[in-house]
């Protein structure tokens, strides 16, 4: 039987990757595939091994050895110089012999020697593929074709309006996603309503279910952030609201896709100073200024929500947050001082109101 290996980081995984494995799986009977821990330089969307892992399980469930190794040179720039070949092939002996290393990299052929193995180069040109990691870590959605549809729309950050009727999701998230050019999901669940002309206990699950539909659709193809107007979350809530009991399904539903988002209410916005869109929320400053308002979980038996302290649209009550603080704004005020010449100067200070 021959044995064969594949590893990298696959930070994200691209569709050169996904020849090389292919490539293993047409000349081997058994592939592992290693998943070293690193974490290069760059800003990008965070990919924990777990996620990497995820991935590989994904598109390839009858690969049962992949396995997720701490890189030993994580934090040498240098790690990829064949010197250090020696080191990465005894972290791996445990794994057993190879007989076929699989890489796209003429300078790994000093570790398929240390492991006894003989190195099978794939498009080492890069003529089938023309694209790496790194470039791709520069910008994701510009290179999102090189990327398999799971896999992008995992590295994209839903973010989900919370909050009772008429507090302003829908203008937030339409305007959030104008902001930061990108998707926004609409709610299905007030379309079905008006349609109907009504709704039953039932229709909550067929509107959660379809709401994820749209949201794994427009995270295909948005840029960074999708801005959701409704999740699960909400509807199950909206079912106990309104008849004390919610479907079993909803609220596995709703358990199993909480931590898919940052959590946001437009109740309690963030205030960001070199942003015109504060009063509502949208911050163009920076990836990092989407900050969250996360709900509690809920329990095994859920409970119904409290309907005191709903909050109200910030832009009808100037509220911009829960706890009643409002923006203060600077009036210009004169006050006089006298200098050491003992003239009289006026200086313009400002005072809040």
């Amino acid at each position: 039987m021959r044995r064969g290996l594949v590893f990298g980081k696959f930070m994200p995984l691209h569709r050169g990757h996904q020849l090389l494995i292919d490539t293993a799986l047409s000349q081997v009977d058994d592939l592992t595939i290693v998943v070293y821990d690193s974490r290069p330089d760059g800003r990008y969307p965070p990919m924990p091994v777990e996620k990497r892992l995820g991935w590989l399980r994904e598109l390839y469930p009858d690969v049962e050895g992949i396995v997720a190794l701490e890189d030993p040179e994580w934090d040498n720039p240098q790690r990829d110089d064949p010197k250090y070949a020696a080191e990465y092939a005894a972290a791996i002996e445990f794994l057993g012999h190879f007989d076929r290393v699989f890489t796209s990299e003429p300078a790994y052929e000093r570790f398929a020697h240390e492991l006894g193995a003989e190195h099978v180069v794939v498009d080492t040109a890069r003529t089938l593929i023309p694209i790496s990691g790194s470039r791709i870590r520069e910008n994701l959605y510009e290179h999102r074709g090189w990327l398999d549809p799971r896999v992008y729309s995992s590295l994209i950050q839903k973010v989900v309006m919370v909050g009772t009727e008429s507090t302003g999701k829908t203008t937030l998230a339409r305007e959030l996603a104008r902001v930061y050019s990108t998707l926004w999901t609409h709610e299905f669940g007030r379309e079905l309503w008006v349609s109907q002309g009504g709704g039953t206990f039932a229709d909550h699950l067929v509107m959660a279910r379809r709401q994820l539909q749209r949201e794994t659709a427009a995270a295909r193809h948005a840029r960074d952030f999708l801005f959701c107007d409704t999740n699960a979350w909400t509807t199950l809530h909206w079912s106990l609201f309104t008849y004390g009991a919610a479907d079993a399904r909803l609220v596995e539903l709703a358990d199993s896709t909480f931590d898919d988002y940052v959590w946001r209410s437009p109740s309690r916005m963030t205030e960001c100073a070199s942003c015109s869109a504060t009063r509502h929320g949208g911050c163009t400053s920076s990836r990092s200024q989407i900050s969250s308002v996360a709900p509690r979980r809920l329990s095994s038996t859920p409970r119904e929500p409290s309907r005191s302290g709903s909050p109200r649209c910030p832009r009808r009550s100037g509220r911009l947050s829960s706890v009643r603080t409002r923006r203060r704004r600077l009036r210009p005020r004169p006050r006089l001082r006298r200098s050491s010449a003992g003239t009289r100067r006026t200086h313009t200070t400002a005072r809040a109101r």
